[in-house]
């Protein structure tokens, strides 16, 4: 159970880094280089 939770939480931090990216990459926000980091 612990290994499937753990690979369910790196697939959901790989999509929203994915949607943070894109969505910025949409919005054309700049501050959005140095936020990406943090994921």
């Amino acid at each position: 159970m612990e290994i499937i939770d753990m690979i369910t939480k790196r697939k959901l931090k790989k999509m929203m880094s994915v949607l943070f990216i894109s969505g910025c990459f949409f919005i054309g926000n700049t501050k959005c280089k140095g936020a990406d980091l943090e994921y």
